[in-house]
Protein backbone atom coordinates (compact mmCIF):
# COMPACT_ATOMS: atom_id res chain seq x y z
CA UNK A 1 0.00 0.00 0.00
CA UNK A 2 0.86 3.74 -0.69
CA UNK A 3 -1.42 4.86 1.80
CA UNK A 4 -1.29 3.14 5.25
CA UNK A 5 -0.53 -0.33 7.09
CA UNK A 6 -4.39 -0.82 7.66
CA UNK A 7 -5.08 -0.31 4.00
CA UNK A 8 -2.36 -3.17 3.04
CA UNK A 9 -4.08 -5.69 5.49
CA UNK A 10 -7.54 -4.82 4.13
CA UNK A 11 -6.11 -6.04 0.50
CA UNK A 12 -5.08 -9.22 2.00
CA UNK A 13 -7.19 -11.84 -0.49
CA UNK A 14 -10.08 -13.39 1.54
CA UNK A 15 -9.77 -16.46 -1.26
CA UNK A 16 -7.55 -18.61 -1.69
CA UNK A 17 -4.24 -18.45 -4.36
CA UNK A 18 -5.89 -21.02 -7.12
CA UNK A 19 -8.92 -18.63 -6.90
CA UNK A 20 -7.08 -15.36 -7.32
CA UNK A 21 -4.88 -16.90 -10.02
CA UNK A 22 -8.72 -17.78 -11.52
CA UNK A 23 -10.17 -14.69 -11.09
CA UNK A 24 -6.89 -13.04 -12.80
CA UNK A 25 -6.97 -15.18 -15.33
CA UNK A 26 -10.60 -14.45 -16.18
CA UNK A 27 -9.92 -11.26 -16.69
CA UNK A 28 -6.91 -11.33 -18.78
CA UNK A 29 -9.12 -13.85 -21.35
CA UNK A 30 -11.73 -11.12 -21.11
CA UNK A 31 -9.78 -8.65 -22.48
CA UNK A 32 -7.67 -10.98 -24.92
CA UNK A 33 -11.11 -12.01 -26.41
CA UNK A 34 -11.54 -8.64 -27.97
CA UNK A 35 -9.74 -9.70 -31.15
CA UNK A 36 -10.60 -12.79 -32.40
CA UNK A 37 -7.97 -14.28 -35.14
CA UNK A 38 -10.43 -16.69 -37.52
CA UNK A 39 -8.29 -17.20 -40.03
CA UNK A 40 -4.18 -17.27 -39.87
CA UNK A 41 -3.60 -17.69 -43.38
CA UNK A 42 -0.67 -19.83 -42.62
CA UNK A 43 0.20 -16.71 -40.04
CA UNK A 44 2.31 -17.51 -36.27
CA UNK A 45 -0.11 -15.75 -34.19
CA UNK A 46 2.27 -16.17 -31.29
CA UNK A 47 3.99 -12.73 -31.36
CA UNK A 48 0.24 -10.85 -31.99
CA UNK A 49 -1.06 -12.32 -28.71
CA UNK A 50 2.53 -11.58 -26.77
CA UNK A 51 1.97 -7.80 -28.25
CA UNK A 52 -1.52 -7.86 -27.12
CA UNK A 53 -0.67 -8.96 -23.94
CA UNK A 54 2.49 -6.21 -22.94
CA UNK A 55 -0.07 -3.68 -24.67
CA UNK A 56 -2.51 -3.93 -21.42
CA UNK A 57 -0.04 -3.81 -19.07
CA UNK A 58 0.68 0.27 -18.93
CA UNK A 59 -0.36 2.54 -17.26
CA UNK A 60 -0.50 0.98 -14.01
CA UNK A 61 -3.36 1.31 -11.32
CA UNK A 62 -1.64 3.14 -8.56
CA UNK A 63 -4.73 4.25 -6.13
CA UNK A 64 -6.24 2.01 -3.27
CA UNK A 65 -9.89 1.11 -2.81
CA UNK A 66 -10.81 1.69 0.93
CA UNK A 67 -12.79 -1.04 2.73
CA UNK A 68 -15.85 1.38 2.37
CA UNK A 69 -15.22 0.92 -1.56
CA UNK A 70 -14.10 4.44 -2.02
CA UNK A 71 -11.00 5.48 -4.23
CA UNK A 72 -7.75 7.00 -3.05
CA UNK A 73 -4.63 7.90 -3.89
CA UNK A 74 -0.86 9.29 -2.23
CA UNK A 75 -0.56 13.20 -3.33
CA UNK A 76 3.10 12.63 -4.31
CA UNK A 77 3.68 16.14 -4.47
CA UNK A 78 2.29 16.97 -1.57
CA UNK A 79 2.67 13.80 0.20
CA UNK A 80 -1.42 13.93 1.51
CA UNK A 81 -4.09 11.24 0.72
CA UNK A 82 -6.45 12.20 -1.82
CA UNK A 83 -9.80 10.80 -3.08
CA UNK A 84 -9.99 9.70 -7.00
CA UNK A 85 -8.06 7.05 -8.66
CA UNK A 86 -4.35 7.61 -9.88
CA UNK A 87 -2.41 5.73 -12.30
CA UNK A 88 1.58 5.38 -12.90
CA UNK A 89 4.42 3.82 -15.15
CA UNK A 90 3.67 5.32 -18.60
CA UNK A 91 5.05 7.97 -20.23
CA UNK A 92 3.21 10.34 -22.62
CA UNK A 93 5.84 10.78 -25.13
CA UNK A 94 5.67 6.75 -25.64
CA UNK A 95 2.03 5.99 -25.49
CA UNK A 96 -0.49 8.63 -27.09
CA UNK A 97 1.15 7.44 -30.28
CA UNK A 98 -0.39 4.08 -30.62
CA UNK A 99 -0.96 2.58 -27.30
CA UNK A 100 -3.97 4.93 -26.25
CA UNK A 101 -5.41 4.66 -29.79
CA UNK A 102 -5.64 1.22 -29.49
CA UNK A 103 -7.71 1.54 -25.96
CA UNK A 104 -9.61 4.27 -27.75
CA UNK A 105 -11.07 1.55 -30.25
CA UNK A 106 -10.97 -1.54 -28.34
CA UNK A 107 -10.74 -0.73 -24.52
CA UNK A 108 -12.35 2.67 -23.58
CA UNK A 109 -14.24 2.04 -20.70
CA UNK A 110 -10.01 1.85 -19.50
CA UNK A 111 -9.29 4.71 -21.38
CA UNK A 112 -12.18 6.76 -18.97
CA UNK A 113 -10.45 5.55 -15.48
CA UNK A 114 -6.95 6.55 -16.80
CA UNK A 115 -8.27 10.30 -17.86
CA UNK A 116 -9.77 10.36 -14.20
CA UNK A 117 -6.52 9.50 -13.27
CA UNK A 118 -4.83 12.10 -14.87
CA UNK A 119 -6.97 14.83 -13.70
CA UNK A 120 -6.43 14.04 -10.14
CA UNK A 121 -2.96 14.41 -10.99
CA UNK A 122 -3.91 18.43 -12.59
CA UNK A 123 -5.59 18.87 -9.48
CA UNK A 124 -2.59 17.69 -7.05
CA UNK A 125 0.00 19.90 -8.73
CA UNK A 126 -1.80 21.76 -10.93
CA UNK A 127 -0.12 20.56 -14.52
CA UNK A 128 -1.25 17.35 -16.17
CA UNK A 129 1.34 14.84 -16.29
CA UNK A 130 4.02 14.31 -18.58
CA UNK A 131 5.72 10.83 -17.39
CA UNK A 132 4.75 9.08 -14.16
CA UNK A 133 6.81 6.49 -12.33
CA UNK A 134 5.16 6.59 -9.57
CA UNK A 135 5.44 10.08 -9.23
CA UNK A 136 6.10 12.68 -12.33
CA UNK A 137 9.85 12.17 -13.14
CA UNK A 138 9.59 15.45 -15.63
CA UNK A 139 11.15 14.01 -18.69
CA UNK A 140 10.99 13.74 -22.42
CA UNK A 141 10.14 16.57 -24.12
CA UNK A 142 6.33 18.41 -24.83
CA UNK A 143 2.96 17.56 -23.27
CA UNK A 144 1.97 14.97 -24.88
CA UNK A 145 -1.02 13.70 -22.47
CA UNK A 146 -2.79 16.32 -24.56
CA UNK A 147 -2.45 13.99 -27.66
CA UNK A 148 -4.44 11.40 -25.07
CA UNK A 149 -7.24 13.91 -24.01
CA UNK A 150 -7.88 15.25 -27.54
CA UNK A 151 -8.07 11.63 -28.73
CA UNK A 152 -10.70 11.10 -26.28
CA UNK A 153 -12.91 13.73 -26.63
CA UNK A 154 -12.60 13.78 -30.69
CA UNK A 155 -14.58 10.16 -29.93
CA UNK A 156 -16.54 11.18 -27.37
CA UNK A 157 -15.00 8.37 -24.39
CA UNK A 158 -15.78 10.87 -21.34
CA UNK A 159 -17.92 13.56 -22.45
CA UNK A 160 -18.74 14.21 -18.99
CA UNK A 161 -14.69 15.25 -18.60
CA UNK A 162 -14.63 16.82 -21.28
CA UNK A 163 -14.99 20.64 -19.76
CA UNK A 164 -12.37 19.90 -17.17
CA UNK A 165 -9.75 18.05 -19.17
CA UNK A 166 -10.29 21.31 -21.90
CA UNK A 167 -9.22 23.48 -18.96
CA UNK A 168 -6.30 21.37 -17.71
CA UNK A 169 -4.69 21.18 -20.82
CA UNK A 170 -5.08 25.26 -21.43
CA UNK A 171 -3.91 25.96 -18.06
CA UNK A 172 -1.12 23.29 -18.10
CA UNK A 173 -0.20 25.21 -21.62
CA UNK A 174 -0.74 28.56 -20.40
CA UNK A 175 1.85 28.62 -17.37
CA UNK A 176 5.56 27.21 -16.71
CA UNK A 177 7.01 26.05 -13.85
CA UNK A 178 9.98 27.65 -12.49
CA UNK A 179 11.68 24.57 -11.56
CA UNK A 180 11.21 23.02 -14.86
CA UNK A 181 9.54 19.82 -13.53
CA UNK A 182 5.80 20.43 -14.56
CA UNK A 183 4.64 21.17 -17.82
CA UNK A 184 5.90 22.98 -20.63
CA UNK A 185 9.82 23.48 -20.41
CA UNK A 186 10.29 27.17 -22.16
CA UNK A 187 6.57 27.83 -22.37
CA UNK A 188 7.33 32.22 -22.31
CA UNK A 189 9.63 31.58 -25.05
CA UNK A 190 7.95 29.26 -26.89
CA UNK A 191 4.88 31.91 -26.78
CA UNK A 192 7.45 35.12 -27.62
CA UNK A 193 9.51 33.83 -30.36
CA UNK A 194 7.21 30.16 -31.86
CA UNK A 195 9.80 28.44 -31.03
CA UNK A 196 12.52 27.12 -27.98
CA UNK A 197 16.18 28.32 -28.54
CA UNK A 198 19.11 26.53 -28.45
CA UNK A 199 19.20 27.86 -24.86
CA UNK A 200 17.33 24.79 -24.55
CA UNK A 201 18.23 21.36 -24.73
CA UNK A 202 16.26 19.19 -27.04
CA UNK A 203 14.65 22.22 -28.04
CA UNK A 204 13.36 21.19 -32.07
CA UNK A 205 11.58 18.34 -30.38
CA UNK A 206 10.12 20.53 -27.78
CA UNK A 207 9.36 23.29 -30.49
CA UNK A 208 7.25 20.34 -32.44
CA UNK A 209 5.79 18.47 -29.67
CA UNK A 210 4.54 22.14 -28.43
CA UNK A 211 2.89 22.72 -31.58
CA UNK A 212 1.29 19.47 -32.12
CA UNK A 213 -0.06 20.11 -28.30
CA UNK A 214 -1.47 23.69 -29.51
CA UNK A 215 -2.98 21.74 -32.29
CA UNK A 216 -4.45 19.29 -30.19
CA UNK A 217 -6.20 22.26 -27.61
CA UNK A 218 -7.38 23.77 -31.09
CA UNK A 219 -9.55 20.40 -31.92
CA UNK A 220 -10.77 20.62 -28.63
CA UNK A 221 -11.87 23.91 -28.43
CA UNK A 222 -13.45 23.64 -31.75
CA UNK A 223 -15.94 20.47 -30.25
CA UNK A 224 -16.36 22.72 -27.66
CA UNK A 225 -17.30 25.61 -29.45
CA UNK A 226 -14.67 27.96 -28.31
CA UNK A 227 -13.65 29.38 -31.33
CA UNK A 228 -11.56 32.25 -30.45
CA UNK A 229 -9.33 29.81 -28.75
CA UNK A 230 -9.41 27.05 -31.58
CA UNK A 231 -8.24 30.18 -34.32
CA UNK A 232 -5.54 31.02 -31.91
CA UNK A 233 -4.07 27.74 -31.14
CA UNK A 234 -4.16 26.44 -34.76
CA UNK A 235 -2.20 29.17 -35.64
CA UNK A 236 0.04 28.56 -33.25
CA UNK A 237 0.09 24.73 -34.02
CA UNK A 238 1.94 25.95 -36.76
CA UNK A 239 4.81 27.39 -34.75
CA UNK A 240 7.34 24.73 -35.71
CA UNK A 241 7.55 25.94 -39.41
CA UNK A 242 9.87 28.54 -38.00
CA UNK A 243 12.72 26.55 -38.07
CA UNK A 244 12.44 24.86 -41.58
CA UNK A 245 15.69 25.41 -42.87
CA UNK A 246 14.74 25.60 -46.75
CA UNK A 247 19.21 25.54 -48.18
CA UNK A 248 19.39 21.67 -46.25
CA UNK A 249 15.86 20.82 -45.86
CA UNK A 250 16.00 20.43 -42.30
CA UNK A 251 14.09 21.23 -39.03
CA UNK A 252 17.06 22.46 -37.35
CA UNK A 253 17.63 24.57 -33.95
CA UNK A 254 17.89 28.12 -33.96
CA UNK A 255 18.87 30.62 -31.41
CA UNK A 256 16.90 33.79 -29.87
CA UNK A 257 17.93 36.18 -32.78
CA UNK A 258 16.61 33.51 -35.29
CA UNK A 259 20.20 32.08 -36.70
CA UNK A 260 20.50 28.73 -36.85
CA UNK A 261 23.08 26.63 -34.86
CA UNK A 262 26.19 26.71 -37.10
CA UNK A 263 27.74 23.21 -36.38
CA UNK A 264 24.82 21.21 -38.52
CA UNK A 265 24.78 18.15 -39.33
CA UNK A 266 21.43 15.87 -39.92
CA UNK A 267 23.14 12.31 -38.94
CA UNK A 268 24.04 14.21 -35.58
CA UNK A 269 21.55 12.86 -32.41
CA UNK A 270 21.14 14.68 -29.12
CA UNK A 271 21.57 18.11 -28.37
CA UNK A 272 18.35 19.55 -30.12
CA UNK A 273 16.52 16.34 -30.57
CA UNK A 274 15.27 14.03 -28.16
CA UNK A 275 16.54 10.37 -29.28
CA UNK A 276 17.00 11.12 -32.94
CA UNK A 277 18.41 13.21 -35.57
CA UNK A 278 17.35 15.92 -37.73
CA UNK A 279 16.12 13.21 -40.61
CA UNK A 280 13.24 11.62 -38.07
CA UNK A 281 12.64 14.83 -36.15
CA UNK A 282 11.70 16.84 -39.78
CA UNK A 283 8.76 14.66 -40.13
CA UNK A 284 8.03 15.07 -36.37
CA UNK A 285 4.52 17.36 -36.84
CA UNK A 286 1.54 14.61 -36.99
CA UNK A 287 -0.84 17.26 -37.02
CA UNK A 288 0.53 19.22 -40.45
CA UNK A 289 1.43 16.74 -43.03
CA UNK A 290 -0.14 18.76 -45.62
CA UNK A 291 2.29 21.81 -44.37
CA UNK A 292 5.04 19.45 -44.45
CA UNK A 293 4.52 18.91 -47.54
CA UNK A 294 4.44 22.36 -49.01
CA UNK A 295 8.08 22.65 -46.92
CA UNK A 296 9.50 20.54 -48.78
CA UNK A 297 8.32 21.94 -52.18
CA UNK A 298 5.16 20.00 -52.60
CA UNK A 299 4.54 16.29 -52.99
CA UNK A 300 7.27 15.04 -55.29
CA UNK A 301 9.94 16.82 -52.77
CA UNK A 302 8.00 14.71 -49.65
CA UNK A 303 8.25 11.78 -51.70
CA UNK A 304 12.20 12.47 -52.42
CA UNK A 305 12.75 13.19 -48.45
CA UNK A 306 11.01 9.78 -47.28
CA UNK A 307 12.25 7.33 -49.90
CA UNK A 308 16.16 8.69 -49.41
CA UNK A 309 15.83 8.47 -45.47
CA UNK A 310 14.02 5.07 -46.40
CA UNK A 311 17.28 3.80 -48.56
CA UNK A 312 20.30 5.87 -47.21
CA UNK A 313 22.13 4.03 -44.76
CA UNK A 314 21.93 4.16 -41.13
CA UNK A 315 25.00 6.53 -39.88
CA UNK A 316 24.81 8.64 -36.72
CA UNK A 317 26.85 11.03 -34.93
CA UNK A 318 27.27 11.17 -30.99
CA UNK A 319 27.27 14.90 -30.89
CA UNK A 320 24.14 15.28 -28.91
CA UNK A 321 24.98 12.89 -26.60
CA UNK A 322 28.61 12.39 -26.26
CA UNK A 323 27.99 8.54 -26.42
CA UNK A 324 26.28 5.83 -28.54
CA UNK A 325 22.73 4.92 -27.05
CA UNK A 326 20.92 2.26 -27.48
CA UNK A 327 18.55 3.81 -29.98
CA UNK A 328 21.32 4.42 -32.34
CA UNK A 329 22.83 1.12 -32.06
CA UNK A 330 19.21 -0.62 -33.04
CA UNK A 331 18.55 1.75 -36.02
CA UNK A 332 22.12 0.74 -37.36
CA UNK A 333 21.27 -3.11 -36.86
CA UNK A 334 18.27 -3.03 -38.97
CA UNK A 335 18.50 -3.19 -42.45
CA UNK A 336 15.49 -0.16 -42.46
CA UNK A 337 18.11 2.77 -43.33
CA UNK A 338 16.79 5.78 -41.41
CA UNK A 339 13.72 4.76 -40.09
CA UNK A 340 14.29 3.89 -37.15
CA UNK A 341 11.34 1.41 -36.38
CA UNK A 342 12.42 0.73 -32.73
CA UNK A 343 11.95 4.10 -31.79
CA UNK A 344 8.91 6.55 -31.12
CA UNK A 345 9.76 9.38 -33.58
CA UNK A 346 9.39 7.14 -36.35
CA UNK A 347 6.49 5.00 -35.81
CA UNK A 348 4.39 6.93 -38.00
CA UNK A 349 7.06 7.35 -41.03
CA UNK A 350 6.13 4.22 -42.81
CA UNK A 351 2.86 5.36 -43.10
CA UNK A 352 3.61 8.78 -44.70
CA UNK A 353 4.41 7.29 -47.71
CA UNK A 354 0.31 7.35 -47.58
CA UNK A 355 0.08 11.00 -48.23
CA UNK A 356 3.17 10.54 -51.32
CA UNK A 357 3.53 9.78 -54.70
CA UNK A 358 4.15 6.24 -53.62
CA UNK A 359 1.05 5.19 -51.61
CA UNK A 360 1.97 1.39 -52.47
CA UNK A 361 5.43 1.67 -50.60
CA UNK A 362 3.73 1.79 -47.10
CA UNK A 363 2.45 -1.58 -47.30
CA UNK A 364 5.93 -3.58 -48.34
CA UNK A 365 7.36 -1.51 -45.38
CA UNK A 366 4.92 -2.37 -43.12
CA UNK A 367 5.13 -6.54 -44.02
CA UNK A 368 9.18 -5.87 -44.05
CA UNK A 369 8.80 -4.53 -40.93
CA UNK A 370 6.37 -6.99 -39.61
CA UNK A 371 8.62 -10.18 -40.65
CA UNK A 372 11.96 -8.55 -39.86
CA UNK A 373 12.08 -6.71 -37.26
CA UNK A 374 9.70 -8.37 -34.98
CA UNK A 375 10.02 -11.95 -33.74
CA UNK A 376 8.62 -14.92 -31.50
CA UNK A 377 12.26 -15.32 -30.34
CA UNK A 378 14.65 -14.16 -27.97
CA UNK A 379 15.39 -11.06 -30.56
CA UNK A 380 11.62 -10.07 -30.16
CA UNK A 381 11.52 -6.54 -30.70
CA UNK A 382 13.68 -4.05 -33.26
CA UNK A 383 14.19 -1.89 -29.85
CA UNK A 384 13.35 -0.67 -26.39
CA UNK A 385 9.84 -1.92 -25.76
CA UNK A 386 8.29 1.32 -23.95
CA UNK A 387 5.98 0.76 -21.29
CA UNK A 388 4.15 -1.49 -24.29
CA UNK A 389 4.19 1.19 -27.43
CA UNK A 390 6.24 -1.11 -29.47
CA UNK A 391 3.72 -4.32 -29.32
CA UNK A 392 0.79 -1.35 -29.60
CA UNK A 393 2.58 -0.48 -33.31
CA UNK A 394 2.78 -3.90 -34.08
CA UNK A 395 -0.44 -4.78 -33.26
CA UNK A 396 -1.81 -2.03 -35.38
CA UNK A 397 0.06 -3.59 -38.13
CA UNK A 398 -1.72 -6.43 -37.94
CA UNK A 399 -5.20 -4.83 -38.32
CA UNK A 400 -4.00 -2.85 -41.31
CA UNK A 401 -4.75 0.47 -39.56
CA UNK A 402 -3.00 3.36 -38.16
CA UNK A 403 -3.53 6.53 -36.14
CA UNK A 404 -0.99 8.41 -37.54
CA UNK A 405 -2.11 11.45 -35.62
CA UNK A 406 -3.83 11.54 -32.29
CA UNK A 407 -6.59 14.07 -31.86
CA UNK A 408 -7.59 13.46 -35.43
CA UNK A 409 -10.16 10.75 -35.28
CA UNK A 410 -8.76 9.24 -38.66
CA UNK A 411 -6.98 5.60 -39.29
CA UNK A 412 -4.57 5.72 -42.19
CA UNK A 413 -4.78 1.94 -44.28
CA UNK A 414 -2.04 -0.28 -44.01
CA UNK A 415 -1.70 -4.07 -45.10
CA UNK A 416 -3.25 -6.59 -42.54
CA UNK A 417 -1.48 -10.06 -41.55
CA UNK A 418 -3.96 -11.97 -41.02
CA UNK A 419 -7.00 -13.50 -43.33
CA UNK A 420 -9.73 -12.94 -40.97
CA UNK A 421 -9.66 -11.38 -37.47
CA UNK A 422 -12.62 -9.87 -35.80
CA UNK A 423 -12.31 -7.27 -33.57
CA UNK A 424 -15.04 -6.52 -30.49
CA UNK A 425 -15.68 -2.45 -30.44
CA UNK A 426 -17.21 -1.70 -26.93
CA UNK A 427 -17.98 1.56 -27.55
CA UNK A 428 -21.16 -0.24 -30.20
CA UNK A 429 -20.94 -3.15 -28.43
CA UNK A 430 -20.60 -5.35 -31.70
CA UNK A 431 -18.17 -6.71 -33.79
CA UNK A 432 -16.01 -5.66 -36.73
CA UNK A 433 -14.50 -8.23 -39.16
CA UNK A 434 -11.84 -7.58 -40.81
CA UNK A 435 -10.51 -9.60 -44.26
CA UNK A 436 -7.71 -9.93 -46.34
CA UNK A 437 -8.20 -11.60 -49.54
CA UNK A 438 -5.51 -12.00 -52.11
CA UNK A 439 -5.38 -14.41 -55.33
CA UNK A 440 -1.49 -14.96 -55.50
CA UNK A 441 0.65 -15.58 -52.34
CA UNK A 442 2.69 -13.01 -53.72
CA UNK A 443 0.32 -10.30 -53.49
CA UNK A 444 2.08 -7.43 -51.22
CA UNK A 445 0.21 -4.47 -52.34
CA UNK A 446 -3.30 -2.90 -51.62
CA UNK A 447 -5.86 -2.93 -54.78
CA UNK A 448 -8.43 -1.45 -52.96
CA UNK A 449 -10.07 -1.32 -49.30
CA UNK A 450 -13.87 -1.21 -48.68
CA UNK A 451 -15.37 -0.14 -45.67
CA UNK A 452 -19.67 -2.23 -46.26
CA UNK A 453 -18.90 -2.36 -49.44
CA UNK A 454 -17.63 1.35 -49.97
CA UNK A 455 -13.74 1.89 -50.91
CA UNK A 456 -11.82 3.95 -48.71
CA UNK A 457 -8.51 5.61 -48.78
CA UNK A 458 -9.09 6.23 -45.04
CA UNK A 459 -11.20 5.55 -42.62
CA UNK A 460 -12.48 7.60 -39.27
CA UNK A 461 -12.95 6.54 -35.94
CA UNK A 462 -16.76 7.09 -36.25
CA UNK A 463 -16.98 5.17 -39.35
CA UNK A 464 -15.23 1.88 -38.20
CA UNK A 465 -17.33 1.99 -34.81
CA UNK A 466 -20.37 1.88 -37.42
CA UNK A 467 -18.97 -0.93 -40.21
CA UNK A 468 -19.50 -4.67 -40.12
CA UNK A 469 -16.96 -5.72 -42.47
CA UNK A 470 -13.44 -3.78 -44.01
CA UNK A 471 -12.16 -5.69 -46.63
CA UNK A 472 -8.53 -5.14 -47.78
CA UNK A 473 -8.13 -6.95 -51.74
CA UNK A 474 -4.46 -7.34 -52.51
CA UNK A 475 -2.46 -7.88 -55.53
CA UNK A 476 0.99 -8.63 -56.56
CA UNK A 477 1.50 -5.09 -58.47
CA UNK A 478 0.74 -1.87 -57.29
CA UNK A 479 -2.58 -0.28 -58.44
CA UNK A 480 -2.21 1.98 -61.35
Amino acid sequence: SFISPDLAKSHLPKASFEEMKEKAGRKWQELMDRFEILDTGGEDRTFFDHCLYRSLLFPQTCYEVTPEGKAVHRDFAHNRIQEGKYFTSLGFWDLFRTTFPLYSLVYPELYQEFLEGFLNHYRDTGFLPKWLAPDERGMMPGTLVDGVIADAIQKGLAPYLHTELFEAMLDTARKEDPNGHYGRRGAKEYKQLGYLSTDYHESVSHTIDFSYSDFCIAQTAQILGKEDLAKEYAQSSLSYRTLFDPETGYIRAKDKKGHFRPDFSPISWGRDYAECSAIQATLGALHDIKGLKQLFGGEEGFTHYLTRLATQAPHYEVTGYGYEIHEMSEMAQAPFGQIAISNQPSFHIPYLFRYSQHPEYTSILIQALRKEAFQPSFQAYPGDEDNGSLSSWYIWSVLGLYPTCPGKPVYDLGIPLFKHLRLYLPQEKKWIHIHRTAHTAQAHFLQDVSLDGKRIDRVSHQELLKAEKLDFHLSWLPKI
